[in-house]
């Protein structure tokens, strides 16, 4: 009768450990689209202003009430040269991001759920930017800016305020259905940015002149993102 009562138990026992570990994501991918507003400054009238856009492609990671993540990041902008030049400008460039994720409720992974949080991001960018062309026919006895280049280090935090939602998980198995690509859920969030160091070198070319200027930027950056996530 002993004996009887440890199998049963044994066996319930195996079946709640095993439901634990039925359930997997596997490998997730993301894909981010999102959108920034830079209003960074230096004391020399050097400015970093205005919107961009960044796409990111990662991988994330979760596990009960936390998640994280790592990506590559494409950037393209801002596009609002310094006011007292009188110029257009274009600027691109490449970057790294790492965030956590701490959110409200743990993740049931049997059943669709979303979910709340806040998070905070790193990121370090490297971004150039060249001038290529004027905004207006200017009358002013200054000459035309040439040449100008501008590149940005930017190494920063943003703490954000995020909101996800989830796909139950898949069952571990080697069934086509179970193996086959699919979207595994989809996180917004929106944060505000501020430099750790933040470095900028300028060049440009007036009236004959080349002027080189270096220092610190300062101030804060808005972003707002949409992140895909894709399971493998």
């Amino acid at each position: 009768m002993i004996f009887k009562w440890c199998l049963y138990s044994l066996t319930i026992f195996l079946a709640l450990l095993s439901s634990n570990y039925a359930y997997s994501r596997g490998t997730i991918w993301t894909l981010d689209l999102g959108a920034q507003r830079h209003s960074l400054a230096a004391t020399d009238n050097v400015e970093f202003l205005g919107s961009a856009g960044v796409i990111k492609v990662g991988r994330f990671f979760s596990s009960g009430r936390w998640a994280s993540g790592v990506s590559l990041d494409l950037l393209t902008g801002p596009y609002e040269g310094p006011e007292s030049q009188n110029i257009i400008v274009d600027f691109t460039g490449t970057g790294l991001s790492a965030y956590v994720n701490f959110f409200f409720k743990k993740e049931i992974s049997t059943e669709r759920s979303s979910n709340y949080g806040l998070g905070v991001q790193f990121n370090y960018a490297d971004i150039i930017g060249r001038s290529t062309g004027q905004k207006t026919i200017s009358a002013s006895e200054e000459g035309e800016v040439r040449n100008w280049i501008m590149r940005v280090n930017n190494f920063s935090v943003t703490p954000t305020l995020t909101y996800i939602l989830l796909e139950p998980s898949r069952k571990e198995g080697n069934k086509p259905e179970l193996l086959m690509t699919r979207l595994e859920g989809l996180k917004i969030y929106i944060g505000a940015s501020f430099p750790i160091q933040t470095k900028y070198k300028l060049q440009y070319e007036q009236d004959n002149l080349l002027t080189t200027k270096r220092g610190g930027l300062f101030g804060h950056s808005w972003i707002v993102g949409v992140s895909t996530l894709f399971g493998i």
